[in-house]
């Protein structure tokens, strides 16, 4: 009798665990879909997803930028898109918030 419930015991365990694979594929493949609308989305408005690198299952600081990206440290003071470089920046003021420059005008 012991062995029957061991042996019925073991039926459902496996049972249980593909139930439990099944599941973290279902998920697996959400995460996926969700990432790969992100990715879209940021990177419309000037950013992109990177992996996060892990160590000992702790985040080991700040994203690596994979050396083509420089930071993006510059702030737009209208809205809240981010630039690396001061040109690109400008003429995101001039495009969409229509504002000029007012650096090196001509003297009469």
């Amino acid at each position: 009798m012991a062995g029957t419930n061991t042996v019925a015991s073991l039926k459902k365990l496996v049972r249980d665990k593909r139930e439990v694979e099944d599941k973290a594929r279902q998920v697996a493949t959400v995460e996926r879909r969700l990432i790969h609308y992100l990715e879209r989305v940021l990177s419309g408005a000037g950013y992109r997803l990177l992996p996060v690198e892990r160590n000992h299952g702790r985040a080991s600081g700040p994203t690596v930028m994979m050396g083509r990206a420089k930071a993006k440290r510059l702030r737009c003071p209208e809205c809240d898109r981010r630039f690396a470089h001061p040109l690109p920046m400008a003429r995101h003021m001039s495009a969409t918030h229509g504002l000029k420059k007012h650096g090196s005008s001509k003297r009469k």
